[in-house]
């Protein structure tokens, strides 16, 4: 079977047949398009969240993830949700989620707070440093303490947005 670099193609194709390989592209799976309404990005097939603007294949902002079976209390995922929230709460701009990896071995199993994926609408970056913070870990055990997930679990906490400062209509 033919394989083609769709950057390549687009790159050599002429303006007015673009529209149609990028439908293609979609149609054979190759390409997802965001379905926020105001976006509507082409992304590559596996990417989880858009490129340009941080929501879901549905349409949906970023929303945490709970792996497996592994839910716990809700009034302990609010604690989670309310200590990674204080860690970033003077980092600008504050990122929209914050994603930790379950790693180790079956002794040693923890949430990793070195492999740690910070989310910015559509951009991600592994976080520079360690986030080495006794709250978060100490409500990261209390999950834990509930059920332990498996091996490679990850869990995203979305963090609430910052409020709005209010003008005054004078």
């Amino acid at each position: 079977m033919l394989t083609i670099d769709l950057d390549d193609l687009l790159r050599h194709a002429e303006k007015q047949s673009v529209p149609g390989i990028l439908a293609a592209a979609r149609a054979a799976g190759v390409l997802w398009q965001c379905r926020k309404e105001s976006c509507r990005h082409d992304n590559p097939r596996g990417r989880e969240l858009c490129s340009e603007c941080g929501h879901d294949q549905k349409g949906a902002p970023l929303h945490d993830i709970r792996p497996g079976l592994y839910r716990g209390p809700e009034e302990d995922w609010l604690d989670l949700r309310q200590v990674v929230t204080g860690h970033f709460a003077d980092q600008e701009p504050r990122p929209d989620a914050v994603t930790f990896l379950w790693a180790g071995s079956d002794d040693e199993a923890c949430w990793s707070e070195s492999a740690v994926t910070v989310h910015y609408g559509g951009h991600i970056k592994e976080s520079p440093a360690s986030l080495d913070d006794p709250a978060v870990c100490e409500a990261l055990q209390v999950l834990t303490d509930f059920e332990a997930p498996m091996y490679m679990g990850k869990m995203r906490v979305a963090l609430p947005a910052r409020p709005s400062a209010v003008t005054s209509g004078v």
